[in-house]
């Protein structure tokens, strides 16, 4: 990001440096006399044993909040072998635990309090290509407790996708919505919505607001937490006309032209081609607040952007305290267009 040094500011941090990771993704397998839960290493051996996999077991990692180390500690050797449990993941999202079971039947559940491990809801997930990913979309079932859950007073799911320290998270959004400064009149187009934190921001402050998301466990929770049609499903550059549509509604019915903004939180490919291409040469917003977990793809955009669009601004969060990770928001301006409500804070 050289083209940007002079907007770099220094890393925020929280006070969260361990045990703060209440949603992990574990490889398991089962290593003579227990399961192990961990990450992929190669096994030693010749160049075929080598592109096989062992998992490392880390039965008390100092990153992982305190409910999963419990967690993996009862179910090390409270599972069955593998033989009888193909176990091939492990995913836990804050209350909710979910067994990835190499398999298209649903085998016996071991019976553990499960309550008292910290959790709300028990899922499994059948896949019978497990390992090359992670979740078969038609392969869930709920075996024990509640579908959602609650945090913030949000609701969510085994997969929806939440930010680790939420409280560094808010100190990141309030920084985003400082900038776009939304308001009455003003619409706000929310890409990658997630579980709707963002849009019932949006919300609060007055403004108009639509979200794109591609996860469907995430918009079931988007229109608990803000409203059934609060969000578009599917992948941004297949909603491009619903937008082109809802900002010229927007436009119409302010009887003036009103301040188009954008906020994007990607996974980390990125924004698509085709979506940068849109925001730039189409939607054409007044400001835009991207949230960025891949600094090598946010520069990519950026560049992308970089014709129509000043970088005011550029602020790292440490939201992965002890990796390499750093999760990055970029505050942008349009180099030529100034609303009628313009309200550009630099």
């Amino acid at each position: 990001m050289s083209a940007w040094e002079h907007s770099i500011q220094p890393v925020r941090g929280g006070v969260a440096r361990l045990h703060y990771r209440e949603k992990v993704c574990l490889h398991a397998e089962w290593q003579q006399d227990h399961w192990a839960f961990g990450l992929l290493r190669p096994k030693r051996g010749n160049f075929k044993q080598k592109r096989e996999k062992s998992v490392i077991d880390i039965p008390n990692c100092p990153i992982h909040a305190a409910t999963v180390n419990t967690l993996i500690a009862a179910l090390r050797t409270a599972l069955p072998e593998r033989n009888q449990f193909p176990l091939v993941y492990l995913a836990v999202s804050g209350k909710l635990a979910t067994f990835v079971l190499k398999t298209k039947e649903c085998p016996p559940i071991p019976l553990l309090d499960w309550s008292a491990l910290g959790l709300e809801g028990l899922y499994v997930n059948l896949n019978p290509a497990a390992g090359n990913r992670v979740f078969f979309n038609r392969g869930w079932k709920l075996i024990w407790g509640k579908q959602y859950s609650v945090e913030n007073g949000k609701q969510y799911g085994p997969e929806s996708f939440r930010q680790q320290i939420s409280g560094l998270h808010q100190e990141a959004m309030t920084e985003a919505a400082a900038f776009l400064n939304p308001g009455p009149g003003d619409g706000v187009v929310d890409l990658c919505s997630g579980i709707g934190e963002s849009l019932l921001l949006w919300k609060n402050l007055g403004a108009q607001s639509i979200g794109v998301e591609l996860n469907y466990d995430a918009l079931n929770c988007c229109a608990t937490n803000v409203g059934q049609s609060a969000a578009l499903r599917g992948r941004v550059s297949e909603r491009i006309p619903q937008l082109n549509q809802w900002i010229a509604n927007l436009k119409i019915a302010s009887n003036s032209r009103q301040n188009i903004l954008i906020y994007a939180n990607p996974p980390r490919l990125g924004l698509e081609p085709a979506v940068t291409e849109w925001i730039a040469s189409t939607a054409r917003p007044a400001r835009i607040a991207y949230l960025s977990c891949n600094p090598k793809t946010l520069a990519l955009d950026l560049n992308r952007l970089s014709s129509e669009y000043s970088v005011n601004r550029i602020a790292p969060y440490d939201f992965f305290p002890r990796t390499k990770h750093v999760e990055v928001l970029a505050l942008l301006s349009h180099r030529y267009l100034n609303g009628v409500n313009d309200r550009l804070i630099s």
